[in-house]
């Protein structure tokens, strides 16, 4: 087995770094995020509803589900962002 030569203060010390770090990073992820939101004028339910749709097409369904809206507000957000242009709705075949 192979160990690192440190004690436990100092591992306590750079997990506390380590942490602090991650929660900074997401911080900073966060405030890009709504940034882009403004710019691009989209609240957060719809910035989360178009990266589920890169990753392929979704039901509203799995939309519903994906962010936690209700059945009608998925529909709601599914109008405004299709008539913006930002996406295409199409009957499912199943």
């Amino acid at each position: 087995m192979i160990e690192t030569n440190s004690s436990t203060k100092n591992r306590d010390d750079v997990t506390r770094a380590v942490g602090l770090a991650i929660m900074q990073w997401q911080d900073a992820t966060q405030a890009y995020d709504e940034a882009v939101g403004v710019r691009l004028g989209l609240n957060m339910a719809e910035r989360h509803c178009i990266g589920l749709l890169y990753g392929g097409p979704q039901s509203a369904g799995a939309v519903a589900v994906a962010t936690g809206l209700t059945p009608a507000a998925v529909t709601a957000l599914i109008d405004r962002l299709e008539a913006r242009g930002l996406l295409t709705r199409t009957r499912s075949l199943e």
